[in-house]
């Protein structure tokens, strides 16, 4: 199955959730004081100076997800991306991470670039990456279940 396709059902199960509980999970910026712990929550090695933006969790149905927008250094990129296995990125692409709510709102990134990474366990990782600022950039991460 395509990447996009498997991407598409989660953000549809997740939004479906959240429209029958009457939740918006993503309203506020939850603190997450713990960058290596939200790492490996989503998969990845975060450079140490990663700031977070906001973070949520949404569990439920037969898929979970992680939901990160974070901020570091422009020259941390490609040693982050290297520790991923993010290599094939494609320009825009925010409707593959999900609407826009609250902090998470890739659809007001300035110039996105999307890649899909497989992880461990049947995990999946979205990565929206915004380097339209001069000396950051910020990171959407969307770890699943799938």
């Amino acid at each position: 199955m395509p990447w996009f396709l498997s991407s598409v059902w989660v953000l549809m199960a997740w939004i479906s959730c959240c429209a029958r509980s009457g939740s918006d999970p993503m309203r506020d910026k939850p603190a997450f004081a713990d960058v290596a712990a939200l790492g490996r929550k989503l998969g990845v090695q975060l450079p140490a100076d990663t700031e977070v933006l906001g973070v949520t969790t949404e569990s439920g149905g037969p898929d979970d997800a992680v939901f990160a927008k974070l901020r570091f250094s422009k020259d941390q990129l490609d040693e982050f991306l290297k520790r991923t296995g993010a290599i094939r990125f494609r320009a825009g692409g925010a409707d593959v991470l999900g609407p826009d709510r609250g902090f998470w709102d890739p659809h007001r990134a300035k110039s996105l670039r999307v890649a899909r990474v497989q992880q461990p366990s049947s995990r999946g990782l979205i990565l929206g990456i915004d380097q339209s600022e001069a000396k950051v950039v910020v990171i959407y991460a969307l770890n699943h279940g799938m």
